[in-house]
């Protein structure tokens, strides 16, 4: 009861100090209790009386204070209190009293007195019941907030037109009426409505002859809240707040007496800026504070308006933000937040875990109820504040039964989106996602740690004494208020000892998880062995599928084993991470996270080579397992930094943590925050600082400094996640100010200054013009995403900062530096890049500044296999080196413009690079910066590659306007400028002129380097890019072969479960992506399933960069005159509708055809272009499937009778500028459908493979030129549901690699490229007619994936 009580306390209790001493912790070691008490108990006199008949006393004045208590719970502030009020308050003193003469001697008290404190003190000041409920029932909130003056949108969101001359108080009466009519439903009081926001207009409404406030609470058990609303002021720094508080206390007041339990007030964030948002969260937590005042419970509501630009950045400072908001609130003080369902799943979690935190809410924003609730459903510990979103569906003219119907869906759907979810995946997730770090408080050494915390202790001490002690101070730690889940994500505790605790009468590990909400984790009592080949694996425990079982049912998520690595032996290294593994699989099989800790000896010699095997080593064991089988790793910090940087961000590892190896908290800290994506997981380092003799203010000060270190060292540089996200994704250009050499006195020259000849003074004359340019309004980051410096530009300053630092901090613009000593001589066709051997010096000190990547420059002057190889060779090697930096490598390489074989460089340049992309790991990101192709979207698969963070051009020597018509050709290119963008300005020009010559010049850049819509690329794409599309569109009647096929066996009323799990199986694999794959045709049921809690055809598109293709599947009518027609294309329309609505742009139908009839098949073909049209009129591009049966008797005949009506009605029907797909058999005659390939008509020509095998196909195809595949069967062939992850990847690279070589136009053949060494790297976008002319086709061993 008293564990109870506590927690259910808990959420809103009042504390006295910062430190949680609520608790106790009693251990199962022959009776022994070990308590931490707080000052003012240790200070009390000792009591007499039994401690045992205490308890019983207290008990009983419990169950009288609940029952009292009850009496009086709505008495207003200031009133008397009533005779059992004052009964229940003496009760309350009388059980203090008792509380604080036992508080030495046991623990067992403290918990209730705190418990009945907080409790009464709720009593008095606000409706208990009110706060669990608001606090902690299942269910959802309702946005029922709409003002009077906004009476004729909401009636006509009822389906309700009012007249023009009808009056506002007309229109909100009938407002009123519907939202009586909701809130009397049964629907609504059935349902699980924690509480409902009203607005001033109908907080005086009443319903059944109660205030609305009123009749929620009492009729329906719903909560109120009030939304204040006054009105937005103008936007300024992207933010617009709150626009008048002044009569703000007089509505606080009015809510007090409408009994009203809370108030809210909405402010909006429409950009990035940090000023701005920072702004809004004060004003938000100043409200707060008066509302708190007032005894009312605050939500803020800083929303993020869901079409912002950079929503995801918006809400990464948003969070920052409202963290140290947090910071400023006392124990007692609890806030509810509303906020817009994040970009990024799961990016408020650590509010979810906030101590302060009642209730994180998310409110639709905009969203349609069921887009709102798939995202709510991503977001772990997040739950529905839905207005527009709850109300969806229900019309004024509605009978009862149907409206009652439609509020029941519409309940139903958001109390499934906001229910929480298991606590294993609620552990996964927050394990995977949150920010923050690991406490290891298993320490080997605990008399060492001890000492350090002030205690008594020496290596004579008993082991039991020493037990106490450690225990002690555990219980200090975990009982503070500052140890909580917002910044500590999971804590390892030491074997028995800790499973044997109990904390109010709750296991250790249940206390750490349901009132700190950390991941409780168990250290595994597995000795070390001696050394052996450089390593110490653990002793094998025939015992350890009990310790096992018995941690589970204890509530520990996990299992942490070690191992120590002493010398750089490859077997040993090999053997005990195999071991480790071994181990996971068995924790994994119990329904448990492992956790594998490598540590390196103190005394290794030569630890850098033994980090590097080891990440080797664990990168081949995690092939082998299965995508649902996850691993915490926890390794030492790097000597190298981010050498484990392959490992972060694997799919099958959930995080990795680093030890801090023995140095002090500060020395760790630093060497941590080296290493992007690395988290920290001390324990001594944790606990040093903390000492025995501190008062408890000192202590939860001590404390919330070491977590405060801790998180920044572990969290995700913010300038880095930003400048990530702005290269990535945004709108513009890069401007290139790198000059060096002999360029500076041509750059001079053409600005008008004339070169003195002297190199220090012409460098300052260039800093005094890219100045000039930098500091102009016109130049900023709205436009200009990056800049390239020189290497004289680190030690250059504009307005007294470094020039890196004023780029980002003053004009949000990424600063890039260009490497290197210029080029090489000519050699094979190209100049290589000069001085690549010295580079390191010079990438520490960009590291240093501020430098977010670096540019390597090469040229291609001559179509040269030989050269080509060796220059990409030598970019990959230097953006290798870059990465290990911790820096973003930029690959230019320019293709002379003059080449007289300039579009053959560019095709050998293109699958060179192909060829090396496929060889990264998922984590190794870079961008390329290429001349403007010759033939437009010739770089598209290199955008496509999911390595591949942009593809830039640069000008090559164009001047700017032909720069720009030639970039504006390639979809999805950005331009990354220098003299081009300087074209026009000059020193001479008066400031007014330079500035209106550099915004045009950025206008014009810009106008061409914006994103393209999803239409326009994915119609280039389809047009121009080689590679093949791949069929999934099997029906559920002929599905089972494929996955015989797949080695499934299954019902038929599983059938399309199971072809959605192999589905998504090689849709998420890395090696199937759009760089070779142009599009995937899916069938209307995949459109309605999710892969990674995202739409399939969104998914397939925004991750994948592949075109969905979604197949209109009615079947076929019986054959007639040998041919079988679509059958039933009445729900055509509405197969389109939902193609717009997904985000789709292209549709397919099937027609066959079996014998050589010319009326049977005019008849299909007629029937497709009459299909096509009504596909075209919707904007959509038609794709037309009429396949020759591979057993018609003549399918020669067939095929010469299907290519001459194709041309005719491509000739007649369709108009001009009109397009579609054609997909057919691939014909008995090789380039048989040539002349269907080049019709203007005809966006792309594809065959499918006819049923035969993969090999078989492949090679028909490869006969045909121009004609790419368009695989089902072909290409689920080889993969089976039992391989393990690498053995799967490994069948469709084989696949991809096959089917592309088929497929491609020209694909060059390339020399052997010379092996590199693997390495580390950092962690953290209208095609022409293809030529017919015959290809090349050979077995090289050369070309891409083979």
């Amino acid at each position: 009861v008293k564990h109870k009580l506590f927690n259910w306390a808990r959420p809103w209790q009042t504390a006295t100090s910062s430190s949680e001493s609520s608790g106790h912790l009693r251990f199962a070691m022959g009776g022994c209790h070990a308590s931490h008490c707080s000052q003012s108990a240790a200070d009390a006199p000792m009591a007499e009386e039994n401690p045992s008949q205490i308890v019983e006393d207290h008990d009983s004045i419990k169950r009288q204070v609940s029952v009292v208590g009850s009496h009086d719970g709505n008495r207003q502030e200031g009133e008397p209190a009533s005779p059992l009020s004052q009964q229940a308050e003496d009760m309350f003193r009388q059980t203090s009293e008792m509380s604080r003469q036992t508080s030495r001697r046991s623990g067992r008290t403290r918990g209730l007195t705190v418990c009945l404190q907080s409790k009464w003190q709720c009593r008095v000041s606000i409706d208990d019941k009110m706060m669990e409920v608001a606090g902690g029932k299942e269910g959802f909130f309702v946005a029922l907030d709409t003002s009077a003056e906004n009476s004729r949108t909401a009636l006509q969101s009822y389906g309700i037109e009012a007249p023009e001359h009808a009056t506002e108080e007309e229109m909100w009466g009938q407002v009123l009426g519907i939202q009586d009519r909701i809130v009397t439903c049964p629907a609504f009081k059935d349902a699980s409505v924690v509480a409902a926001i009203l607005s001033k207009s109908n907080m005086y409404h009443e319903v059944h002859g109660k205030p609305l406030p009123k009749y929620l609470w009492e009729d329906a058990g719903v909560v109120p809240f009030l939304h204040i609303d006054n009105g937005l002021s103008p936007e300024r720094n992207g933010v617009c707040l709150i626009d008048d508080l002044t009569s703000l206390d007089d509505t606080l007041e009015e809510a007090v007496k409408a009994r009203i339990f809370g108030a809210k007030a909405r402010a909006l964030i429409r950009a990035p800026d940090p000023m701005g948002i920072r702004s809004v969260v004060a004003q938000q937590f100043e409200i707060a504070r008066r509302a708190l005042g007032k005894k009312l419970t605050p939500i803020l509501q800083p929303e993020v308006d869901i079409d912002a630009p950079e929503k995801a950045l918006c809400e990464q400072i948003l969070l920052d933000a409202l963290k140290e908001g947090l910071q400023d609130l006392t124990g007692g003080e609890h806030v509810v937040f509303e906020l817009t369902i994040p970009s990024k799943p799961n990016t408020y979690l650590p509010l979810t875990e906030h101590p302060n935190a009642l209730r994180v809410l998310a409110l639709s924003g905009g969203y349609s109820r069921a887009e709102a609730c798939r995202k709510l459903l991503q977001n772990v510990g997040m739950i529905a504040v839905f207005g527009r979103a709850f109300t969806e569906g229900l019309r004024a003219d509605q009978s009862d039964e149907d409206f009652k119907r439609v509020l029941e869906t519409s309940c139903h759907a958001i109390l499934k989106a906001s229910r929480p979810v298991s606590r294993r995946e609620e552990q996964t997730i927050k394990i995977g996602t949150q920010d923050g770090f690991f406490v290891s408080l298993d320490s080997d050494d605990r008399t060492k740690s001890l000492r350090a915390y002030g205690a008594d202790v020496s290596g004579e001490t008993p082991k039991e004494e020493v037990d106490i002690a450690w225990n002690d101070m555990l219980l200090r730690i975990v009982m503070n208020a500052n140890f909580n889940g917002s910044r500590i994500i999971g804590a390892v505790l030491r074997s028995e000892t800790m499973l044997g605790a109990e904390i109010d009468e709750a296991s250790v590990p249940e206390h750490l998880w349901h009132t700190k909400r950390i991941v409780p984790f168990l250290r595994l009592p597995l000795s070390l062995q001696a050394e052996k080949d450089g390593v110490q694996m653990f002793q094998e425990d025939p015992k350890l599928q009990d310790s096992l079982g018995l941690a589970r049912d204890k509530g520990m998520c996990g299992t942490k084993v070690r191992s120590v690595i002493h010398a750089p032996n490859t077997p040993g290294i090999k053997a005990m991470v195999r071991q480790q593994f071994d181990l996971a699989l068995r924790v994994i099989e119990a329904q448990m996270v492992p956790i594998l800790q490598f540590e390196t000896h103190a005394g290794c010699l030569d630890k850098g080579t033994c980090e590097r095997r080891l990440v080797e080593a664990i990168m081949e064991r995690l092939g082998t397992l299965k995508i649902s089988e996850k691993v915490v790793l926890d390794v030492p910090i790097p000597v190298l930094p981010n050498t484990f940087l392959p490992l972060i961000g694997h799919p099958n590892v959930l995080r990795v943590s680093a030890l801090s190896g023995g140095v002090e908290r500060q020395q760790a800290c630093d060497q941590l925050a080296l290493n992007i994506g690395l988290i920290a997981g001390f324990g001594r380092a944790f606990t040093g600082g903390l000492r025995i003799d501190q008062g408890e203010e000192d202590f939860a000060h001590a404390l919330d400094d070491i977590c405060k270190t801790l998180y920044q060292a572990s969290y995700a540089v913010p300038t880095r996640e930003e400048q990530t996200i702005k290269v990535t994704s945004m709108d513009g250009f890069f401007a290139a100010f790198d000059e060096s050499g002999p360029a500076v006195a041509k750059t001079l020259e053409r600005y008008g200054v004339e070169p003195s000849g002297d190199m220090d003074e012409m460098l300052e004359q260039l800093h005094q013009m890219r100045t000039r340019v930098i500091t102009s309004a016109k130049f900023n980051g709205s436009r200009v995403i990056g800049v390239t410096l020189a290497e004289d530009g680190l030690r250059r300053q504009v307005g007294k900062m470094p020039i890196a630092r004023y780029l980002w901090e003053q004009k949000n613009i990424v600063p890039f530096l260009k490497i290197g000593s210029g080029l090489e001589n000519t050699k094979d066709g190209v100049q290589l890049m000069k001085g690549a051997s010295k580079i390191d010096h010079v990438l520490d000190k960009a590291a240093a500044a501020g430098i977010f990547g670096t540019k390597a420059r090469s040229v291609i002057k001559k179509a040269s296999p030989t050269g080509i190889q060796s220059l990409v060779s030598q970019q990959f090697q230097i953006g290798k080196r870059v990465m290990r930096k911790g820096l973003t490598p930029v690959l230019m390489i320019e293709v002379d413009i003059n080449a007289e074989d300039k579009a053959a460089c560019e095709n050998l340049l293109l699958h060179a690079l192909l060829e090396r992309m496929s060889k990264l790991v998922a984590n190794e990101k870079l961008v390329f910066q290429l001349t403007i192709p010759a033939k437009p979207n010739l770089y598209l698969p290199l955008m496509a590659f999911p390595n591949t963070i942009r593809v830039v051009a640069l000008s090559g020597g164009y001047g700017r306007s032909v720069s720009c018509k030639m970039l504006g050709a390639n979809v999805g290119m950005v331009a990354g400028f220098g003299r081009a963008l300087l074209e026009g300005l000059s020193a001479g020009l008066p400031d007014d002129q330079f500035a209106k010559a550099l915004s045009e010049s950025c206008r014009a850049i810009f106008s061409v380097s914006r994103c393209a819509t999803p239409r326009e690329e994915q119609i280039a794409k389809v047009s121009g890019q080689e590679g093949f599309i791949v069929a999934c569109d099997r029906s559920a009647s002929s599905s089972k072969d494929v996955l015989l096929q797949y080695g499934v066996h299954c019902k038929d009323d599983s059938v399309m479960d199971k072809i959605h799990s192999m589905r998504s199986r090689f849709i998420t694999n890395s090696k199937f992506n759009g760089s070779r794959i142009i599009g995937t045709i899916i069938t209307e049921e995949a459109i309605d399933r999710d892969i990674d809690y995202m739409p399939t055809a969104k998914y397939l598109w925004e991750r994948k960069k592949i075109v969905p293709i979604l197949k209109f599947d009615s079947g076929m009518e019986r054959e007639a005159e040998g041919a079988q027609l679509v059958k039933d294309t009445k729900r055509f329309d509405e197969l389109l509708d939902k193609a717009v609505a997904h985000g789709i742009y292209f549709t397919k139908v099937n027609s066959l055809i079996r014998m050589p009839n010319s009326k049977g098949i005019k008849a299909v073909v007629e029937q497709q272009v009459d299909l096509a049209k009504r596909v075209l009129a919707r904007g959509l591009v038609p794709v037309m499937q009429i396949e020759v049966s591979m057993h018609s008797p003549d399918k020669a005949a067939c095929e010469r009778i299907l290519r001459q009506t194709l041309m005719g009605v491509l000739n007649r029907e369709l108009a001009d500028k009109q397009r579609v797909v054609l997909v057919l058999a691939i014909p008995s005659k090789a380039d048989h459908y040539s002349s269907l390939i080049e019709h203007p008509a005809a966006m792309r020509v594809a065959a499918l493979s006819g049923g035969a095998n993969r090999a078989d196909a492949c090679r028909e195809l490869a006969a045909n030129a121009a004609l790419i595949g368009c695989f089902g069967r072909a290409f689920a062939e080889g993969l089976a549901e039992h391989q393990a992850e690498k053995e799967f990847t490994d069948a469709v690279e084989e696949s991809c690699a096959a089917i592309y070589r088929a497929s491609c136009t020209a694909l060059p053949d390339l020399p052997p490229e010379k092996s590199v060494t693997p390495v580390v790297t950092p962690r953290s976008s209208t095609g022409t007619p293809r030529s017919a002319s015959k290809r090349s086709r050979g077995p090289s061993e050369s070309v891409l994936g083979a």
